[in-house]
Formats: structure tokens, sequence, C-alpha cells
């Protein structure tokens, strides 16, 4: 099959994170960046595949090598605590477990 032209994406959200599957077939996870910066999350990653037919003799009769750049990005409605958020790459699938960086209450300055 041809390269996708994107990445497909599904996002869920719970109270302390952005759950996130992406479809990356072909690719390996060596291949994979992840990049957070602050609510934006960047997935980038390099894939290449090789398909052969051969006949009984192994004489090569068709090759084809799909090369490409694929890369997304989205914007999430809070910023990620990237320190304690996860990837992982399984069967075709990235699912990263982005957890919501906590809003620091504004602490009373205590006077002397």
């Amino acid at each position: 099959d041809p390269l996708p032209n994107h990445i497909k994406v599904d996002v869920k959200e719970t109270a302390e994170a952005f759950i996130l599957d992406a479809e990356i077939p072909g690719a390996t996870k060596e291949n994979i960046d992840v990049d957070i910066e602050g609510n934006v999350v960047t997935i980038r990653t390099h894939i290449s595949q090789m398909d052969s037919e051969k006949n009984e003799q192994h004489k090569l009769l068709r090759t084809e090598r799909y090369y490409g750049e694929l890369s997304r990005s989205f914007q999430l409605a809070t910023d990620i605590d990237k320190d304690n958020s996860r990837a992982r790459y399984e069967h075709g699938i990235l699912t990263l477990t982005l957890n919501k960086k906590q809003k620091t209450v504004g602490q009373r300055l205590h006077i002397e």
C-alpha cells in the first residue's frame, strides 16, 4: 500500500490526561519523534517500506519502495506535563498518555 498522506489521530480526554492514538503503520519506534511545547503536540516520523514479489526461481519480478516523512501537530485545551507523560508504539499505533499540567495556585506572600 502507498503511504498515507497524514497521520490519523483519535484523542480522548479524562480529568487528568489526554489519551491519543495515532495510526502510523510502517514506522519503527526509533523513527518516531514526539515534541510537546506547552499545549502543542507534534508527531513526526520517517517511513520506508519495500514490497517485493518473487517467482519460484527467486528472480525479482517486482519491487516497490515507499519513502516519506509524515508529521501532524495539534493544540490541546491544556498545557501538557511532559515529565509525567508516556508514549508506547505497538502494532502500528502510537499511544500517548499526555498528563495535564496542574495549574499552580497562587500563594499569598506572608508579611513579617
